[in-house]
């Protein structure tokens, strides 16, 4: 398996287009949102700390 990210800049606190990714999840399905547990965000929280400053080198 191979990851393929681009730098979106969507992980910055000011980022209104990451605001707006959050805005959204509120309206998942409960039936989505109980397949989520405390692993799932904790690792998802640990890759936006992660990437949060990094800048693609030019």
């Amino acid at each position: 398996m191979v990851l393929l990210d681009s730098h979106a800049g969507v992980l910055r606190p000011d980022d209104a287009r990451g605001l707006a990714l959050i805005a959204a999840g509120t309206a998942l399905p409960d039936d989505v949102v109980d397949q989520f547990d405390d692993s799932l965000m904790i690792a998802g929280g640990g890759y936006a700390r992660v990437l949060e400053s990094w800048r693609p080198e030019p």
